[in-house]
């Protein structure tokens, strides 16, 4: 039988790689990534339901997670920058998350640490649903967060 141990092994280049993304300052920064990685992945062993899916497309999710959290916890921006600078419409992202790119020079100081969080994740993929939840809130508190979001984003770039 496979252990938890053995499978956050056969997956440690999922973690090294999504902990790299995040542009660390230093090794003790990736370190420190790294660690937060293997418990999102942990946490993906936990909740991974082998009829919905592959392990390694939901462990992304929580790796990703993991890290941003502790990113917005220490306050260290979550957003890395993107290509292609643009605004994009409230409507345009929905169903289709390759249209929907975010811009970190277009996202204004006002934002909360809760709306940037939200935004970052809508780019990701994520689902109001899934959001809420890992805000400990609700869909619809997700749904108006990102509402407002998109207001001050809009608000501020004209």
């Amino acid at each position: 039988m496979i252990t938890e141990n053995d499978l956050i092994g056969k997956n440690i280049g999922l973690i090294i790689k999504l902990a790299r993304s995040f542009n660390p300052a230093n090794s003790t920064q990736l370190d420190d990534y790294i660690q937060l990685g293997r418990i999102g992945f942990l946490k993906a062993i936990r909740k991974h339901d082998s009829t919905r899916g592959q392990l390694s497309t939901l462990a992304w999710h929580y790796i990703r997670w993991e890290i941003i959290r502790y990113i917005n916890k220490e306050q260290i921006n979550p957003l890395p920058l993107l290509e292609e600078p643009r605004l994009v419409d409230h409507y345009e992202c929905i169903g289709d998350k390759d249209k929907f790119k975010v811009l970190t020079e277009l996202l204004p100081n006002t934002l909360t640490n809760n709306e940037r969080s939200i935004i970052q994740l809508r780019a990701e993929g994520f689902t109001f649903a899934a959001i809420g939840t890992l805000h400990n809130q609700t869909r619809y508190w997700a749904n108006k967060h990102y509402k407002l979001a998109v207001k001050k984003i809009k608000v501020a770039n004209q």
